[in-house]
């Protein structure tokens, strides 16, 4: 439970970075959708699990 945790608090740091860095254009930006699908995969086994 707590590698779930600080996963969870990785991805939300990361994604804080690419927002505060590209504005309102962060979903032309590689590193968020590379940041975004392993998130979901996280979230959908969490919720499954």
């Amino acid at each position: 439970m707590l590698m779930v945790t600080l996963l969870y608090f990785l991805f939300a740091v990361n994604l804080f970075h690419i927002f505060s860095q590209n504005g309102l254009q962060f979903y032309k930006c590689g590193r968020f959708w590379v940041i975004i699908v392993p998130l979901g995969i996280l979230v959908w086994a969490t919720v499954f699990s």
